[in-house]
Formats: C-alpha cells, structure tokens, sequence
C-alpha cells in the first residue's frame, strides 16, 4: 500500500501505524482518522486524564494538518487539548469554558486534573499562533498563554512545578515572542496593573506599535495625577534585566 504525505504526518506524531492511517484515510478521509483513531485516544481505557498521546497527535505538523483538512473538527480537538492543560497544568487565575459540544463535555467531565508534560507543552508552543489567529480558539489560547507566561516568570512566586525539558526561561522568552506576533488581538487585553511586571520584555519589544498612552490606560495610570506611576512604568520596562 502506498502512504501518501497525510499518512506520513500522522504516523511521525503519533502510535499509530501507515497501515491503519491510510486504511482510514481510504475509508473515510480525514474524519475516518479523527473519529476512529484520534478520539479514542483523549480518553484511553485506563486512563482518568485526557493522554498524552492525544497531545502528541495534537502537536506540531499533525495538528496543523487537521486544522488545514478538518477546520471545524480541530477547533473542538484543540479545546479538549487546552482543557488538558488547564485542567492542572497552569495556576488559573479565572474560569476557562471550552464550550464544547454536549458528547465531548460529557467526557471532560470524567477527566481528572494531570500536572503539564513534555507533551502538553509540545501542544501549546507548536500551536499557539494558529489557535490566537483563530477567533473562536483565541481567547482560550491567550488565558493560557498568560497563566504560562505568569508561572515562568521571573517573577511568580508561586509555587508551580515546571517538570519538562525546556528550562522555564526558554518557555518564558518563547511564549513572549508568540504573543508579540499576535499582540493587535488577545495579547494586549490581557494587560493589567496587577501582572505587566511579567511582561516588560513583551512590552519593550512592542514599542512603536503600542503607545505608551495606550499602554498606560491598559494599566489604570493615565489620569494626569498618576504620572510619578506612568514614569515609574515606562523606567521598569526599558532597563532591561
């Protein structure tokens, strides 16, 4: 039998074998393999969290490719997979509703909190900037990637585990230089007087594109008698480290 491009992508990030990808892609297409083969995986038997197999299908080309053949499909996927991440992965600091329909919330429902892995973060940075430039996946994307900025921060002292092989300050800098990419949507909003320490780095590399007026409004400082604040800002964020 021979594999086309499809079935060499799925085959690269996950368990699955050439065989059975391309005896689905043959049988049904792309949803054959999301129904049969990749579904099954969020909650293996045995399993009380959502896999990470599941991450790794998720992940890097694989997701992609779902999103570029199943579009509707790989939003709901992509919940599920940022449920996982939520759900353990990341202090929230506020609700996160992934929407979802009735038959897959009824499974998160069983799902039980799991601590992020190797495959979890593989997930996220891989796909970050698509789920952003995506309107319905974005403001789950950016609550995330701001509860993930918080906890590599310098300056969080909590008490979150980073148990992966990327160093905290590598996913610090990364997670940053996404979010700069996309800033014009969820990035900038997510601001506040309470958290912009974090992201000094963010803002300086944003300078020019957002103004400090902009900037100190975001913050609650621009009335003109908070301007020892405005200045006390602007100094913390352009004196770098």
């Amino acid at each position: 039998m021979e594999t086309n491009e499809t079935t060499r992508i799925f085959v690269r990030n996950s368990c699955f074998t050439a065989d059975k990808v391309q005896n689905k892609l043959d049988e049904g297409g792309i949803s054959a393999v999301i129904n049969d083969m990749i579904i099954p995986l969020i909650l293996p038997q045995g399993e009380d969290h959502i896999s990470d197999e599941f991450m790794r299908v998720m992940s890097s080309e694989s997701g992609a490719l779902i999103n570029d053949l199943a579009p509707q499909q790989y939003e709901i996927l992509a919940k599920i997979a940022l449920a996982r991440i939520a759900n353990g992965a990341v202090e929230m600091k506020e609700a996160f509703d992934a929407e979802l329909p009735q038959e897959y919330q009824v499974m998160l429902e069983k799902c039980q909190p799991a601590p992020m892995s190797q495959r979890c973060w593989d997930f996220f940075i891989s796909n970050l900037k698509l789920m952003l430039e995506n309107p319905n996946l974005s403001p789950l994307a950016a609550q995330l990637a701001f509860s993930l900025v918080e906890c590599t921060s310098p300056f969080y002292k909590g008490e979150y585990q980073w148990d992966i092989v990327t160093p905290k300050d590598i996913a610090f800098n990364r997670l940053q230089g996404i979010l700069a990419e996309v800033w014009e949507g969820p990035t900038f909003n997510h601001l506040n007087e309470n958290n912009w320490p974090h992201y000094s780095d963010f803002i300086r590399q944003m300078e020019g594109q957002i103004s400090w007026e902009q900037l100190y409004r975001q913050l609650n400082i621009h009335r003109w008698w908070q301007k020892p604040f405005q200045k006390m800002v602007k100094h913390a964020i352009l004196t770098e480290g």
